[in-house]
């Protein structure tokens, strides 16, 4: 009954509810973690020379769905840094530079590489 829990959680007895519990927490962590890094590791994919195909079947996605992902983020961030700067400190998020290299970046063919 309790084959998702790892083996060893308490050797010669069967896991118990805390053990799974501990278990689904630890998958929700990894999968936040993850999840919260998405376009931050695409971006990266993608100026490291990763074509779009090559970033959708790393995300088993479609090119437009990981298009998508990084357009999203890139409007955060471009908002971000526009209603940073206005602060007096130093602004955070993408600066106008780095949205256009971004927008450059979105509208890659598919199979193209950064050079």
């Amino acid at each position: 009954m309790d084959w998702h829990v790892p083996a060893g959680c308490h050797t010669g007895e069967p896991a118990t509810a805390g053990d799974a519990l501990a278990v689904l927490a630890l998958g929700e962590t990894i999968n936040h973690s993850v999840l919260s890094d998405r376009p931050w590791t695409l971006h990266d994919a993608l100026k490291l020379g990763a074509t779009w195909n090559e970033v959708a079947a790393a995300l088993d996605c479609t090119p437009d769905e990981a298009r998508a992902v990084l357009q999203t983020y890139a409007e955060v961030q471009r908002q971000q840094y526009e209603e940073t700067a206005m602060t007096g400190y130093r602004p955070s998020g993408y600066s106008p530079e780095e949205h256009r290299s971004v927008l450059a970046l979105l509208r890659r063919a598919d199979d193209d590489r950064s050079s």
